[in-house]
């Protein structure tokens, strides 16, 4: 009696026990040709959140292993106020067959975290079919840009620093470069390590592996550029560069994923000679100046416009704008307006808005930029030319300015008598006045609503940015939803590139961070557990789709369109958002 209770406990745990997780297998054909494929799948599902590892590439009797594909599905739902979610993992086993015949393919044992699974067996015809052209498509080389198949080869992370010493300030872009002579399909950047003493951003990052032949102390690599970093220092001393971690994933009669880490290198950083002017305001780098005076002839009361144009590469981001002279007239801060690469390379405008306050010559007061440059090692200064401007009485329009100020009433002219003036139309009959006037009111409408706008924008940025962000959303992924439409690869780029300039404006999330730092930050930031657990499964299916885009097909992008838009609109659903 014991015994047969025991037993019954023992059945109706064991769905517990096994975790939701179920393990199928099924072939693509049971009858082909010798020019077909054959194509072995092992699906592997299992309830909430786990990893499942790679089952081993069967083998067959009569067919030839021919390499591997796979995707991953993860699926959430809410059954009476229960969240319940699903992994499935598809596992694609191609093999290519040998010889005409009958073959029997076996039961496979597969393991999932320690539990045994056994799959159904199948038998399956091959027939000589028509002939057709040699099956090159169907060799291991149509994986992989590498031809060879290497087991005692290398696979490394190569880093390339366009200077070892650096002045502080100074901009230094480092490479980060996937070196390998094996087969390598695909490459997962896991972290990046900092290491302190400097700022950086990212100047170059590549959608794919796009390799070139190189050639290191005489033997044949093929390399392919990771990321390239800019790095600021700031601070002297010997600075450790970051450090890169990630998984390459390397074919040979199967499948190996092999963790990469970047060796250690260091940046020597000295700091800045004494002896900086006095307009010296922190740049460092190499610039070149080009001014512009609008005009240098206008009324009392107008303004002039003065533009510098500071290009080059430096650390545009860590100095201040220069400022003009102590003057007679009114003389705005700068507007600048950057076009920059990682914010060192490219170009700065700055606009200065000039108000005379005395009519007759003004002379322009001197504006003076210091800055370090590392080539020459010295300081450097560049001034303004010298201009005069020519300031005339007021117009007409400058003088109505002056019939509300008090003291010393104006008139245009003397009273008239009635029989002097005109008749006038009846305006109001006309439809051009009212379309005139529907104008000025549309118009005023708009300056009221900029103008509340502004004033939000000064006062609480943090908030206009919300709010910007989420009106923005939907434009930010426009060209993701057109690369669906037409099942491009490059859905995954465009997505994971709005769905991250959306997060960077409306929480302020670092575009440097991993995916699971990112998650990490909303999570802080008071976002719903689910959504952030869906934004790091979209993130993951977006770093997928950018360096393993063989493990993805146009259903998966429809798939991913459509979570993607579920994110979307329940971020859309937050009120308000943090900060």
């Amino acid at each position: 009696m014991r015994k047969s209770l025991y037993l019954a406990l023992l059945i109706l745990s064991l769905p517990l026990l096994l975790n939701g997780q179920k393990v199928k297998a099924s072939v693509n054909k049971f009858t082909l040709t010798l020019n077909d494929i054959l194509e072995y799948t092992i699906e592997i599902s299992t309830e909430g959140k786990m990893k499942v590892a790679e089952p081993p590439a069967p083998s067959f009797n009569g067919f030839r292993y021919n390499g591997i594909r796979s995707s991953h599905v993860y699926n959430t739902s809410i059954i009476n106020g229960k969240i319940q979610s699903q992994n499935v993992y598809n596992y694609y086993y191609r093999y290519i067959p040998l010889a005409e015949g009958k073959y029997q393919l076996p039961s496979q044992k597969v393991n999932v975290s320690g539990k045994s699974f056994n799959t159904p067996a199948f038998e399956v015809t091959v027939i000589k079919g028509v002939s057709q052209a040699p099956r090159a498509d169907r060799e291991d080389s149509y994986y992989s840009p590498w031809s060879g198949n290497r087991l005692d080869g290398e696979t490394y992370f190569g880093i390339e620093s366009e200077r070892s010493r650096a002045y502080i300030g100074q901009p230094v872009i480092v490479s980060y470069y996937l070196y390998t002579d094996q087969s390598v399909r695909s490459f997962n950047l896991e972290d990046e390590r900092d290491f302190g003493g400097y700022g950086k951003s990212i100047y170059e990052q590549p959608q794919s592996l796009d390799y070139e032949v190189v050639n290191v102390n005489g033997r044949r690599f093929q390399r392919a550029l990771i990321k390239r970093i800019a790095i600021l220092p700031n601070q002297a001393g010997k600075l450790q560069l970051p450090e890169l971690r990630g998984t390459a994933r390397v074919f040979n009669f199967g499948y190996l994923n092999k963790e990469i880490v970047s060796s250690n290198k260091y940046l020597e950083v000295i700091a800045l000679p004494a002896g900086a002017p006095k307009s010296f305001l922190g740049a460092v780098g190499s610039f070149q100046f080009t001014e512009d005076l609008n005009t240098k002839e206008i009324s009392l009361g107008e303004a002039i416009t003065y533009q510098l144009r500071i290009s080059g590469k430096g650390n545009f981001n860590h100095f201040s704008n220069p400022q003009f002279a102590t003057s007679s007239a009114q003389i705005s801060s700068p507007v600048a307006m950057d076009r920059l690469n990682a914010g060192i390379d490219g170009y700065r405008k700055l606009y200065y808005t000039i108000i005379p306050s005395e009519k007759g010559s003004y002379a322009l007061p001197a504006l003076v930029f210091s800055w370090f440059d590392p080539s020459t090692a010295t300081y450097k200064s560049f001034q303004s030319k010298p201009a005069t401007i020519k300031v005339s009485s007021a117009n007409v329009m400058s003088y109505h300015a002056g019939l509300w100020k008090g003291g010393a009433p104006k008139t245009l002219k003397p009273m008239r008598l009635r029989h002097h003036y005109p008749q006038q139309p009846n305006y109001l009959k006309s439809w051009w006045y009212w379309a005139l006037l529907a104008l000025i009111v549309i118009c005023l409408s708009l300056a009221i609503y900029r103008a509340k706008t502004e004033k939000e924008r000064l006062l609480n940025p943090a908030k206009y940015l919300s709010k910007r962000a989420g009106g923005n959303l939907k434009r930010y992924l426009q060209e993701a939803e057109q690369a669906a439409k037409e099942h491009s690869m490059d859905f995954y780029y465009l997505a994971e590139r709005g769905f991250q300039d959306f997060l960077s404006e409306k929480y302020g999330v670092a575009r440097g961070l991993s995916n699971a730092e990112k998650v990490e930050f909303l999570a802080e930031k008071g976002i719903p557990q689910d959504l952030c657990q869906k934004t790091a499964i979209f993130l993951e299916r977006c770093a997928l789709g950018r360096y393993s885009p063989e493990a993805l097909d146009a259903d998966s992008i429809q798939q991913d369109l459509i979570n993607l838009r579920l994110l979307a609109g329940a971020f859309a659903k937050l009120n308000g958002g943090t900060s």
